[in-house]
């Protein structure tokens, strides 16, 4: 099974809802249209690969790596899979 690895370029500047990310939202994706998906940062919206390089299929794993406590709602709302987070974890970690 594969393991899709998004590594935080840089800390970013506002708190970024990652909701978007959680394994049953991603499954199926490719990189470049998990890449695509637009994430909220503060009042604007962000695609996740201007945050993240990306890379890996999203068959059951997701790892995060250089992970910073501005990342919020990580893993939020996940029924399956793996979750590993390498680094800080912003607000709300694996809620609902």
């Amino acid at each position: 099974m594969g393991t899709l690895c998004l590594t935080l370029r840089e800390r970013p500047s506002q708190r970024v809802d990652l909701a978007p990310l959680s394994i049953d939202r991603v499954a199926g994706k490719s990189a470049a249209q998990v890449g695509a998906i637009e994430l909220r940062a503060g009042n604007r919206a962000v695609r996740a690969d201007a945050l993240f390089d990306i890379s890996g299929t999203t068959a059951t794993e997701i790892e995060i790596l250089n992970a910073c406590d501005r990342l919020d709602r990580i893993g939020e709302g996940m029924s399956h899979g793996r979750l590993t987070v390498r680094g800080d974890a912003g607000a709300y970690l694996g809620a609902g």
